[in-house]
């Protein structure tokens, strides 16, 4: 194991690393992707501390954007150290924790909002003596706020150290930002070269098509119409180039996989509709492999297993492979250029869902994922000129998203101004941004001048103030299991599955727990999980979620997530302990709990929902216009598809179209081709008159 760790690329920096840190309270390390940053920096720190007998004052804290790689990089540094998880190694994530042991001389590895929350109770971290931030390139939102307050803690902490790691090559910007300059790179960009494919992309483009079942034609196009042309070829490319590419690789006799780069499910469906188009010898000699949430977690691990004999694996993936996910076997990578990226409008409350061309860090960080055991080769599918054009990085998260949360989060943490604090930020977020979500926070109670004490009880719960709420107002009218389903489902992806080539059949199963409630479709398919759960055991149950298209890994999660919020209310003393059952390891609540009496009451559900989505509020234009929607901010906005209450044509029965209703809620309005509600229940004026609010 030794041997293996000295041979990784950023063994180069180890001395200068240990050293840095004696003397530069930020050091930044920077360079290439599979260079071992992750597993090894957080352990030569600690090495260095018991060599120089300082082992028991030193514990890391390693962030990670995403649980899944807080735990896998936990369990192999522990491995690594031949231990197990909870010595001196250990990992906390959300629902999930193996805390190292409590003497010092420990590495625990958290993700991003776990360390948040710990700042939350602890502003100044005491004990903890090195703050590790990995992937810090991807500046999600939670990131950049911890940088402010890291930035913040050093002025009383000069003692405190912060690493900073980055897989691209940006060590100036991080390294200006905290007024330090203690910049390492450890120069290994892999041993993968990139192909531009200038001279051949009209040939190869005219392939495609014919793959895709395009046409010629004639006429001029232009518009989103156009841009979507373009877009479908560059993904009949993308599988025709990996095609060819395993069909090269096998001929070579080598063993291992392609990697493709798309920019959502959408694409990676299309993508594999071509590649089942291909002759059926050709077609026989690949393993496909889609790699998304969509997807269940047993077949998304088929990816870190190595190819039948005779065949060559193509992982269809979106960004999530550029850093979350490492593929050690991948031969070559075919970069489409694109991603699907969220912006969100706050004058219109409206999020923008959109393909949009990948910044020039992450086609470079994309290129580093092939050729990590063996020579690779990076496709792009985008000329120098687009390449060139390209954004240097993506946009950061702070600056498209909505922001309430974070200005709740800044309210609890700081006696400073939300608008001054967020303009420490590295990109700071727009002033008007800023604004608006202060208004939304007044709105729901959370701030008057200062914190309320609702907006103290909102800033404790690991949900969006409004979600957040929701939760308490379920407590307060006594039907609180529902509503923390809602609130679980809300924090959570939708439980629901659509397999490909089976949306019919999905759909049909989702509608079959409600034809005019997404929320309760789901709330009830929850409810009916645990009932068969506790009839028929685990096997019997599991067998039940996937006869109704349901994820079981999902349902598990909605069940955690329900503990975790029933925790965090009884620690604010919203529910009182005595209320509390146990059902086998799961915390739930007795079925004659105060705050429970009225779980059963569905119309009080929904319309306790309403207090989650404020505003969120649609009425039916008129029968002239099914189908049309106006919101108070749209026009012109239509039901999602997806959502169970869609229908293409009015009901023929006059009865049937008097009955149709005429309110609905939404959980958020998203512009794609156009804008369409998402997550829908109707619900009566009743309902909203209690509890809609204006």
């Amino acid at each position: 194991m030794r041997e293996t760790r000295d041979a990784l690329p950023i063994a180069k920096i180890k001395a200068e690393l240990c050293e840095a840190l004696r003397t530069s309270p930020v050091v930044v390390v920077s360079g290439g992707t599979g260079s071992g940053k992750s597993t090894q920096c957080p352990q030569y720190i600690l090495e260095d501390a018991i060599k120089r007998g300082v082992g028991p004052d030193t514990r890391i804290i390693v962030t990670q954007p995403r649980r899944i790689a807080a735990v896998s990089v936990a369990e192999r540094v522990a491995s690594e150290r031949g231990e197990r998880a909870g010595n001196s190694v250990g990992f906390s994530v959300r629902l999930h924790g193996c805390a190292p042991r409590d003497e010092g001389a420990s590495v625990e590895f958290v993700t991003t909002g776990v360390l948040l929350r710990r700042l939350m109770r602890d502003p100044g971290l005491r004990g903890v003596s090195h703050v590790m931030i990995d992937e810090v390139h991807e500046r999600d939102i939670n990131t950049d706020f911890l940088l402010v307050l890291l930035r913040a803690l050093l002025r009383k902490r000069p003692e405190l150290r912060v690493v900073l790691m980055s897989a691209t090559l940006d060590a100036e910007s991080f390294s200006d930002y905290f007024a330090r300059r203690g910049g390492l790179d450890w120069g290994e960009d892999g041993k993968a070269r990139s192909n531009v494919l200038d001279d051949s992309f009209a040939q190869a483009a005219r392939r495609a098509r014919k793959m895709s079942g395009g046409g010629g034609g004639g006429g001029k196009r232009g518009g989103i119409a156009d841009k979507r042309e373009r877009e479908e070829l560059v993904v009949a490319l993308a599988a025709e180039v990996a095609a060819q590419v395993s069909a090269a690789e096998l001929a070579k006799g080598r063993k291992g996989s392609v990697l493709v780069f798309l920019p959502g499910w959408d694409e990676i469906k299309e993508a594999m509709k071509t590649l089942e188009s291909l002759p059926a010898e050709q077609y026989d000699s690949l393993q496909v492999i889609p790699l998304h949430s969509q997807v269940p977690q047993e077949e998304q691990q088929l990816v870190f297993n190595p190819a039948p004999p005779g065949k060559i694996k193509v992982i269809l993936a979106t960004n999530i492979a550029e850093s979350s996910v490492t593929i050690d076997d991948v031969l070559a990578v075919v970069d489409s250029g694109l991603v699907r990226e969220m912006s969100y409008n706050p004058e219109s409350a409206m999020s923008t869902m959109g393909t949009v061309s990948t910044s020039r860090a992450s086609a470079t960080q994309r290129t580093g994922r092939a050729g990590r055991v063996a020579p690779g080769v990076c496709y792009r599918l985008y000329s120098r000129a687009m390449f060139e054009a390209m954004p240097e990085r993506p946009t950061p998260e702070i600056q498209r998203t909505a922001l309430e949360a974070t200005c709740l989060q800044t309210c609890s943490m700081t006696n400073s101004g939300v608008q001054a604090f967020l303009a420490e930020a590295m990109d700071p977020p727009a002033t008007e941004t800023v604004t608006l979500a202060m208004e939304r926070l007044k709105t729901l109670g959370a701030i008057a001048e200062v914190l309320t004490p609702l907006g103290s009880l909102l800033s404790q719960l690991p949900l969006d103030p409004a979600t957040g709420r929701m939760l308490i107002m379920g407590v307060v009218t006594q039907c609180l299991d529902p509503v923390l389903t809602a609130a679980a489902c809300m924090s959570s992806r939708d439980p629901f599955i659509v397999p490909t080539g089976m949306r019919d059949e999905a759909q049909r199963a989702r509608r079959s727990f409600s034809e005019r409630s997404d929320h309760l479709a789901v709330l009830r398919a929850y409810a009916e999980w645990r009932a068969v759960l506790a009839e028929e055991g685990f096997d019997g149950a599991c067998q039940w979620a996937r006869d109704n298209f349901l994820s079981i890994q999902g349902l598990q999660n909605l069940t955690s997530l329900r503990s975790q919020l029933l925790d965090e209310l009884v620690r604010t003393g919203l529910v009182r302990r005595d209320d509390l059952g146990y059902d086998r390891r799961n915390r739930e609540l007795r079925g004659d709990a105060a705050v429970n009496r009225h779980a059963g009451n569905e119309p009080l559900t929904l319309a306790v929902l309403t207090t989650g989505l404020p505003g969120n509020l649609a009425a039916r234009r008129s029968m002239a216009h099914f189908g049309v929607m106006r919101t108070r901010l749209e026009e012109n906005a239509g039901l999602h598809p997806a959502s169970v209450s869609f229908a293409r044509a009015p009901p023929k029965r006059r009865s049937e179209l008097a009955a149709l209703p005429q309110w609905f809620l939404y959980r958020e309005m998203v512009l794609s081709s156009q804008v369409f509600l998402r997550d829908c229940s109707a619900v009566n004026p009743e309902q909203l008159v209690l509890f809609g609010g204006t």
